[in-house]
C-alpha cells in the first residue's frame, strides 16, 4: 500500500516535472488503469501548482509529498497529500473545475475521514481535507478551528489561492510534541475494516458456531443451524453446484435457513 511517487518536499522541487509525470504514468500502466489524456494533463496541472505553492511557503523542512495514495476500502486514490511535522493536508484536485459539487466534497472528506479511522499514523495530528478546483471563484469561509487530532470540515481553494491557503494553515497549525515523522507514516499500517462476508470466514476458521457466545442464540438452533449448512455444502460439492445459503434471523430467535442451488462448478 504505497504511494505512487513520494519523496521530501525538497526532493520533489528539485526533481523535474516530466520525471514525475512519467513515473506516475508508468505506476497506472503498471496496475492497468487507464492513463487518458485527461488524466495526464491534469497531473502536468497539478505539478505545476504544487511546485509554484510549495516553493513560495516559508517553511517546508521535514515534509513529505505523496502523489496518488490509495485507500483500498474505498477503491480511490488521494491525489496529493502534504505531511508536515504537525498536520496531513489532503489535497484533491478538480483541474478544470468552477464549481465545488456535493461529490467532490464527499469524495474529499471521505478520504480524510478514513485516514482517520484506519490509517494508524493519521490518528493523533490534525487532518486537513481541501478541495481545489482550479477553476472556481475562491469561496469565502472561515478557517477551520485546527484541535490536537481529527479532520476539519473541507476547504475549498481555487488554484491562485492555494499558496496562501497553506501558508496560514501551516503557520496556524499546532505544534505537537510529537512530530510526524514521515517514514513512520508512510509505514503505518491501513487496517480497514473487514466485509462481512470476510469477518464470517474468519470467525468460522478458528471457531465452531456454537462458540460464538455474543451471539446469544440457544444451543440447539446454532447446532441444527451449523449441520444444515454442512450439509447443503457437502451436497453441492458431490454435485459440483455452487450454493447460496440465506439464514436469517436474530439472535436468541428461531433462526430460518434458505438455500438456492445452482448449476455449475462448486466455488
Amino acid at each position: 500500500m504505497g504511494a505512487w511517487w513520494s519523496g521530501p518536499v525538497a526532493t520533489f522541487l528539485n526533481t523535474h516535472p516530466d520525471r514525475i509525470g512519467e513515473r506516475l504514468a508508468h505506476e497506472a500502466g503498471r496496475r492497468r488503469f487507464s492513463s487518458e489524456p485527461q488524466q495526464l494533463r491534469a497531473w502536468v496541472t497539478q505539478l505545476d501548482l504544487l511546485r509554484t505553492t510549495l516553493t513560495s511557503l516559508p517553511q517546508t523542512a521535514g515534509w513529505q509529498i505523496l502523489f496518488e495514495f490509495p485507500i483500498p476500502r474505498l477503491s480511490g486514490r488521494i491525489d496529493t497529500l502534504l505531511i508536515s511535522p504537525d498536520a496531513t493536508f489532503v489535497l484533491e484536485f478538480k483541474v478544470g473545475a468552477s464549481q465545488f459539487d456535493t461529490a467532490a466534497l464527499a469524495q474529499t472528506e471521505g478520504y480524510a475521514l478514513d485516514l482517520q479511522d484506519f490509517h494508524a499514523g493519521s490518528r493523533h495530528h490534525p487532518i486537513i481535507p481541501i478541495l481545489i478546483a482550479t477553476e472556481a471563484a475562491q469561496p469565502a469561509q472561515t478557517s477551520p478551528l485546527l484541535l490536537g487530532s481529527g479532520v476539519t470540515p473541507v476547504l475549498k481553494c481555487n488554484a491562485p489561492n492555494l499558496t496562501e491557503l497553506l501558508s496560514d494553515l501551516a503557520r496556524r497549525t499546532l505544534h505537537s510534541v510529537a512530530p510526524i515523522r514521515p517514514e513512520d507514516w508512510e509505514q503505518s499500517p491501513y487496517s480497514p475494516v473487514p466485509s462481512i462476508v470476510e469477518a464470517a470466514r474468519l470467525i468460522y476458521s478458528t471457531h465452531s458456531v456454537a462458540d460464538i457466545h455474543t451471539a446469544r442464540a440457544d444451543a440447539t438452533n446454532l447446532t441444527l443451524t451449523s449441520d444444515r449448512i454442512t450439509e447443503l455444502l457437502e451436497t453441492a460439492r458431490r454435485q459440483h453446484r455452487k450454493t447460496i445459503i440465506f439464514i436469517s434471523g436474530i439472535p436468541g430467535t428461531p433462526i430460518r435457513l434458505f438455500a438456492k442451488v445452482h448449476s455449475g462448478l462448486f466455488v
